[in-house]
């Protein structure tokens, strides 16, 4: 497990621990756990996991708990890069709403880089998010929202479309890249 801080510098490593998982899911965000006996450097709330050189099993540490009896078990949980964008409500333009008529998946590329990629109000930017390119696809349809929370908005539009959403962490180029990506049914029987 790598340590990285929020600017995707390493921090530390992490080569022992008791267990670990990682929960992959579609539509909402991933959610990681795991276990040490021992205090490891660097590790604090907010700082941001890879697991081995993966940068699709990455997230952001949100809790770290100690076990009561016994200070050897630490518990250490968040969820995948892709909560930051639950921390982003989409802003209203001067029109008011936020307004598209076209395909799902350029709706969501619209979303993300309006409210977080590259905002027209530099304080809500994330730095070092950056946008993959569009495959256009998707039904067109017409969308509008204004004050909704991103990562909630990415979710019901996920579900009409069978399109997910990612935050992939590119440690060599110090980047968190959003995509999107058509869903593979992976039932029994297909």
């Amino acid at each position: 497990i790598n340590i990285l801080n929020e600017d995707l510098v390493f921090l530390d490593r992490i080569d022992y621990y008791t267990s670990l998982w990682f929960k992959r899911h579609w539509r909402e965000c991933s959610t990681f756990e795991f276990h040490l006996s021992e205090w490891v450097p660097g590790l604090a709330l907010g700082q941001r996991i890879m697991l081995d050189a993966d940068g699709e099993r990455s997230g952001i540490i949100e809790t770290i708990e100690f076990d009561d009896y016994d200070l050897k078990d630490i518990t250490v949980s968040g969820r995948c890069m892709r909560s930051l964008l639950k921390a982003r409500n989409i802003l209203p333009t001067a029109a008011g709403y936020d307004t598209y008529n076209t395909n799902i998946e350029d709706i969501m590329h619209g979303l993300v880089d309006k409210n977080a990629a590259n905002p027209t109000k530099a304080g809500r930017k994330y730095p070092n998010l950056v946008m993959a390119a569009s495959g256009h696809r998707g039904d067109t349809t017409s969308y509008q929202s204004t004050y909704g929370v991103l990562m909630d908005e990415l979710t019901k539009l996920s579900e009409l479309s069978q399109i997910g959403t990612r935050v992939i962490l590119d440690y060599a180029g110090k980047k968190l890249r959003f995509e999107t990506a058509i869903g593979v049914d992976r039932t029994y029987n297909n």
